[in-house]
């Protein structure tokens, strides 16, 4: 059961009544410990002693969703909570957007970038770069590309995590002519590629067997 079961056995054991945010607090750490069935085991302890969950709980159960491809459950709880009249945060479609980058569901992850819009709620490179993940996981790079100018036109100042998600979306879409012009571009504007940023070129360029595109590459480093 791990320690957040041992965590709520020795509550009960001391007389000590669980509260929101010590629930709050197991259900995030449930599944980063291994126990993603034991997140639904506490919300349901939840429900038994009565306590209102609040944004905070259901941004924790979604982002233990990415772990199984519990992404259809994720949604579920969403609507979940607006049903409750608890209005989802950034924090909530971060947890979303990770399960869609995790279960490639690009789709849904464009679908969380407008209703963010109708939340009131600015997407940060952050949420843009979990979209373009979930694009280019699945294969679609396009789509990818049209995330990464939705945040150019929304004024956000692109950095290397989110060139690196973009250059991630050619390399699986096996298109290294498009990771290396995404690579020239960032490094033309400023932004200086890290070790994953080169480790995912290389990757394309294998992919490709275009060893002449590698070479150019590291002759640049």
């Amino acid at each position: 059961m791990g320690s957040c079961g041992y965590c709520t056995r020795a509550l009960k054991s001391a007389g000590i009544a669980g509260n929101v945010i010590t629930f709050n607090a197991l259900i995030s750490a449930a599944p980063r410990q291994g126990y993603v069935e034991r997140a639904f085991v506490l919300w349901d302890e939840m429900m038994n002693e009565n306590l209102v969950p609040n944004v905070v709980t259901y941004s924790a159960l979604i982002a233990s969703c990415k772990h199984g491809d519990r992404w259809v459950k994720a949604f579920e709880i969403l609507l979940d909570m607006v049903q409750h009249d608890i209005q989802p945060d950034a924090m909530t479609f971060n947890a979303l957007l990770g399960v869609c980058q995790q279960s490639r569901q690009w789709e849904q992850a464009l679908d969380c970038l407008e209703w963010m819009q109708q939340y009131g709620i600015i997407p940060n490179v952050r949420l843009y770069s979990a979209a373009i993940n979930a694009c280019g996981r699945a294969g679609r790079l396009d789509e990818a590309k049209g995330v990464f100018q939705l945040s150019q036109k929304a004024g956000i100042r692109p950095n290397v995590v989110l060139y690196t998600a973009l250059i991630h979306a050619c390399q699986v879409s096996n298109n290294v002519g498009a990771a290396m012009k995404y690579l020239d571009e960032m490094v033309r504007v400023g932004i200086t590629p890290n070790l994953v940023t080169y480790h995912v070129v290389l990757a394309a360029c294998q992919g490709a067997k275009n060893a002449t595109a590698a070479f150019e590459m590291f002759e640049e480093l």
